[in-house]
């Protein structure tokens, strides 16, 4: 038979029932990885909260003072599970209560030691009537105590051993050997402990100095640089990390005090809390629910959450520990020093807070405050525990770096396990510190190599003889589970951490993610063919019709030939160009940085178990090799292209060969020379990277910032197209006549504002400098506090500058396109044709009930039909007598007689270049499809000014009988006059609306994008950088529905369109509008601040639809 005893939290006494429950799990599993299995128990503690349960409410609740286990040990009882009958292997735990303050049950502890060490004994005593025998599985006497739990019961324990072998030296018995090993004390003065104790020490974690040291460097801060420290001053442990290397020195005051470190280090500013600060909270949450009175019996509709509620922290039963307060004010003054604390922490901008708290309820309740008053500050915690993935703590946490023994995931055990076939035993456990007080309990019953994540990972050059010690790890909280970021090794010259004379183990252990994988190869793919596309349509001559290239190109579709190929007219060839260099090189540029990302897999190539793997990982590379070198050879040649003239030759092979090569060989020297690719820290960034929904990878930031900018980018080239397509920049309201001169005025203000790249100085250098302050203010801290480096911080503050600068520069160019096209607008409505707006539907194959969509970008004809047709009315006009008075000198009878041939020449001409537009569009040759209607165009324009030149003297009689003088022609005359003005217009309004709903668009999903890119990745200040996304949403959404809302209902287009005047039209069109620039930037915002409870309340819906 074997003895250990355990020293463990009191449950009743310390309040720290949860930490008991889980190390109670961990000393059974230890038990169970040795061999054993458990038995019969006794807790002494159980009785003790049965007492208290049964007690009066009113009546003091036991304490350990009075109670069992303050003088006795509780006893587990295991067997060996291949025991045979007749013969058994028991090992017998005596369990002993401590708390961080008072430590250890002293009477509980000697007793304890006492029947440790005469246990053969007293067992032989009692078997020997019966014809047994026991005996001890030890060569020597040996006493093995796991513990302290907490670095403050450690004096307590020295002085109860000592007191205890001091006794026995005096009664001349054997003093069997003491071995210590505590599975979670981090802040034990070994030397001290130890002095004139025969005795030995080690611990399963790292200990503070260590941690601290290593953790600092790992920042890289330099000495002006200031780092926040949160700890317990009444306790030891929370005392040594203020001290850091110094003795540790209570601390009561709130005041931050500065201390520079020996070397180089960045200044500690130091703040001391109590403990159990989290009953800030339990006090808050307590006075709401005494508020609330009896509205606890309406709990409202029940949400659906994934995890159970989070359990309050179990109260004291007894007040030995902690000194209760005896007023309630001294709890508002502790608030009120928190706040002044964390208020010095946001004014002196700290880039880091160090979080160290006994209980992880204060951890949760710290972060939430330090989220709530200083975001800015990146949060790092010292403990481990499952319990920031809870769905009530992890919002306050995700993103925290976590620096401890243990990172708690699974695969570790793994990277870190022995050669031995039990290391393919997989454990999972709550908390670092039950990890560690199960590498202790395996460790004092004799099997070290059993010990789970204990050693550095990856040890490939480690052989079975040498020694392993666990390193600090630092994790980081994602929203599901927690990442790997890095492993430092630590300084463990003291001789603190226990050794494990095991090798370490050479498996990788990270086959590449599946979605990862199909990611990858998807967005290979897709940059493939949009390359391919943009070589057929660009390395040929625009007017080439033979050759493979050419001949592929006429078989694509018209859509694809439009977006992708050359302008139609000369003029804007080199600006097309020059959008479709970027549009290849941004496409290149992010396509690398997928690349970059994925090149940390090449360091698990080697642990490729089979040929068919190893063929589909090649297989991965070379797709990625064959994208990178087509978008290379396609940027290059589109840069080529900036240089030629507008008519030019195909691209020759030479320069596709030479440029892309070129670009191809300095973008892979560049991704493998600052990528790495081997090591502990790549499989750490690529496991994150390829997490693509968890909220850590550095990759989903940068491809939505990237695909932002690219979508801009796909927008310019559109209305580009559309400016084409629907010849804008033709000549449609310039009727050359006096009554229309303003009218023609804000023409070529729209005009000018949709064919210029950039909006005027005057107006886009404020609204620069603007963005750029507002966008340094809120980023800042992204240099600062990035744990995925300066190079990543630097790229997305570089890329998302650049996209938050152009989503501006649209907003701003849909004002000022719209504030022009509503003056044009008014001014059409007080023009005297405005009265034939109405009258414009009857032309139309649906008549008075006719609507028009002029918003669609769908190609459309019939407001142009109408004008031929009201031309060809005109046209075909005679007079009926031959003198006709004049009215004020002006005849229009007379006129219009006169040319009714030139009219009717222009209309035959312009029917006929339609008809070519549309004959050759059906066959495919868009490009001379544009050309015709560009002429007919023009045609047209001739046409309407020769019109509104002849019909100028009549719009300023009376509208109801504008026919009613004499002089003029007869009413279906009159009103076909009136009505092709009116069908110019509302072809002119169809050419120009769409390109202000494309600036909407291109401004809505921009600052979408952007927001699920600062959402969807832990920076620090994210609060800030959400605000800032916050208020372009709303001033995006505040501009879209200015516009829409007075295009809805302005007058003239409500005329056109065959609604009210007036008064808001709630149509398809409109509802969508408001859905897609209103309502769904509002959800996405209301989705990034509130992800947890805007998650719960989707479930609630879908489970009341039966989803």
């Amino acid at each position: 038979m074997e003895s250990l005893v355990a020293i463990v939290p009191d449950p009743v006494e310390s309040s720290f029932g949860d930490v008991f429950d889980a190390l109670i799990e961990s000393l059974q599993r230890g038990a169970e990885a040795a061999g054993f299995v458990l038995g019969p128990f006794d807790l002494a503690w159980s009785k003790e909260l049965v007492r208290g349960d049964q007690g009066s409410q009113n009546e003091a609740a036991p304490s350990s003072a009075d109670g069992i286990s303050s003088r006795r040990p509780s006893v587990l009882l295991f067997r060996d599970r291949a025991s045979v009958p007749g013969k058994s292997h028991l090992l017998v735990m005596f369990l002993v209560g401590e708390t961080p303050r008072s430590g250890v049950e002293m009477t509980a502890l000697t007793v304890a030691l006492d029947q440790a060490a005469n246990l053969p004994r007293l067992l032989n005593e009692l078997l020997s009537p019966r014809g047994g025998s026991a005996k001890s599985s030890q060569s020597f006497p040996e006493i093995r105590i796991m513990g302290p739990t907490f670095s403050g019961s450690a004096s307590s324990l020295e002085f109860g051993l000592r007191d205890w072998i001091g006794a026995r030296r005096s009664q001349s018995v054997p003093i069997p050997r003491v071995t210590v090993i505590s599975g979670s004390a981090t802040a034990i003065d070994k030397a001290h402990f130890l002095s004139g104790l025969d005795a030995s020490f080690c611990a399963t974690t790292v200990p503070v100095p260590s941690a601290q040291a290593a953790l600092l460097k790992w920042l890289n801060l330099s000495a002006e640089d200031e780092v926040a420290v949160l700890s317990e001053g009444d306790t030891v442990y929370g005392s040594q990390l203020l001290s850091h290397h110094s003795p540790a020195r209570p601390k009561s005051s709130p005041q931050p005090t500065e201390r520079n470190p020996p070397t180089a280090a960045p200044k500690l500013l130091q703040f001391a809390f109590p403990l159990h600060i989290a009953d800030l909270e339990r006090a808050a949450k307590e006075s709401e629910q005494n508020a609330a009175g009896n509205a606890i019996s309406n709990p409202g509709p029940s949400l659906g959450n994934r995890s159970l509620p989070l359990a309050a922290a179990q109260q004291s039963r007894a007040t030995g520990d902690v000194i209760p307060l005896f007023s309630s004010a001294q709890t508002n003054s502790t608030e009120v020093a928190l706040l002044e604390l964390l208020k010095t922490i946001h004014d002196r901008r700290i880039a880091y807070t160090i979080i160290g708290a006994t209980d992880v309820h204060d951890i949760d309740y710290l972060a939430k405050q330090l989220q709530d008053c200083c975001a800015e500050s990146r949060i790092i915690t010292l403990n481990s525990d499952q319990l920031y993935l809870h769905s009530e703590v992890n919002p306050d946490l995700a993103g925290a770096i976590v620096a401890s023994t243990y990172p708690l995931i699974g695969q570790n055990q793994r990277w870190t396990g022995a050669s031995s076939p039990f290391s393919s035993q997989t454990y999972e456990f709550s908390s670092g510190t039950a990890e560690g007080v199960f590498n202790a309990t395996v460790a004092l019953l004799g099997k070290p190599e059993r010990m789970v994540e204990y050693g550095m990972p990856f040890s490939a050059d480690t052989k079975a003889s040498d020694s392993q010690k666990p390193g600090l790890w630092l994790t980081v909280v994602g929203r599901g589970d927690v990442w790997p970021l890095d492993v430092l090794k630590v300084d463990d010259s003291e001789g603190y951490l226990c050794p494990k004379m095991t090798g370490g183990s050479t498996d990788l252990g990270f086959p590449p993610s599946r979605v990862f994988e199909f990611f990858f190869v998807a967005a290979s793919v897709v940059c493939i063919v949009a390359w391919l596309l943009m070589g057929v349509m660009l390395f040929p001559s625009p007017d080439q019709t033979e050759g493979v290239l050419a001949g592929v190109r006429n078989d694509l579709p018209i859509s694809i030939q439009v977006y992708f190929g050359e302008s139609v007219f000369k003029t804007n060839r080199r600006a097309r160009r020059a959008y479709l260099f970027i549009l290849a090189g941004g496409l290149l540029v992010t396509y690398a940085i997928l690349v970059w990302y994925y090149l940390p897999v090449f360091s698990g190539f080697r642990a490729i178990p089979d040929s068919w793997s190893r063929v589909r990982f090649a297989s991965i590379i070379g797709i990625g090799i064959i994208s990178t070198w087509c978008g290379s050879a396609v940027a290059g040649a589109t840069f080529w292209l900036l240089r030629q003239p507008a008519r030019r030759l195909s691209v020759p092979t030479k320069i596709v060969l030479i440029y892309g090569t070129l670009v191809f060989v300095v973008i892979s020297a560049v991704e493998f020379l600052s990528a790495r690719l081997t090591g502990a820290k790549a499989v750490f960034l690529f496991l994150r990277t390829g997490t693509l929904g968890d909220g850590v990878s550095p990759l989903v930031p940068l491809l939505w910032v990237a695909t932002a900018g690219l979508l801009m980018l796909m927008c310019t080239l559109r209305r580009l197209n559309l400016s084409e397509l629907r010849s804008v920049g033709a000549v449609f309201l310039n009727f050359g006549t006096d009554s229309f001169k303003v009218v023609e005025e804000f023409e070529v203000k729209v005009r000018n504002q949709l064919s210029a790249p950039l909006p005027g100085g005057m107006y886009l250098a404020p609204i620069f400098l603007v963005i750029v302050a507002a966008y340094c203010y809120a980023h800042w801290a992204v240099l600062f506090a990035s744990f995925d480096g300066g190079l990543f911080a630097a790229a997305f503050l570089i890329l998302s500058l650049l996209v938050y600068t152009v989503i501006g520069t649209v907003l701003l160019r849909l004002i000022i396109t719209w504030l022009a096209i509503r003056g044009l607008l008014r001014n059409l409505y007080w023009h005297p044709s405005r009265r034939f707006y109405a009258t414009l539907h009857e032309g139309m194959p649906g008549g008075e009930d006719s609507v028009i969509d002029m918003l669609s970008a769908d190609p459309a004809i019939i407001a142009l039909e109408v004008s031929l047709e009201q031309a060809r009315v005109l046209g075909r006009y005679a007079p009926s007598q031959t003198a006709v008075p004049a009215i004020g000198g002006n005849n229009v009878a007379v006129r219009l007689a006169t040319n009714s041939h030139l009219i009717g020449r222009l209309t035959r001409r312009a029917e006929k270049s339609q008809e070519r537009a549309l004959l050759t569009n059906s066959q495919g040759k868009w490009r001379e499809s544009t050309r015709h209607r560009g002429i007919a165009e023009k045609l047209l324009a001739r046409l309407s000014q020769k019109i509104a030149e002849i019909f100028e003297p009549v719009w300023d009689l009376d509208e109801e009988q504008p026919w009613s003088e004499s002089g003029l022609p007869d009413g279906s005359v009159m009103v076909a006059g009136g009505t092709y003005i009116a069908a110019r217009v509302a072809d002119y309004l169809r050419q120009v609306l769409p390109q202000v709903s494309l600036f909407a668009f291109a401004a809505t999903a921009g600052v979408l994008m952007m927001l699920f890119a600062v959402s969807s990745y832990p920076f620090p200040a994210q609060g800030r950088l959400v605000l800032f996304n916050w208020v372009f949403v709303f001033f995006t959404v505040g501009t879209c529905a200015f516009v829409y809302f007075s295009m809805n209902r302005d007058h003239v287009l409500s005329l056109l369109s065959g609604t009210t005047p007036g008064k808001i039209s709630w149509n398809g069109t409109f509802l969508l509008q408001m859905f897609t620039h209103g309502v769904l930037p509002i959800l996405a915002v209301l989705g990034a601040a509130f992800p947890t409870k805007f998650g719960l309340m989707a479930r609630w819906i879908e489970n009341l639809f039966g989803a």
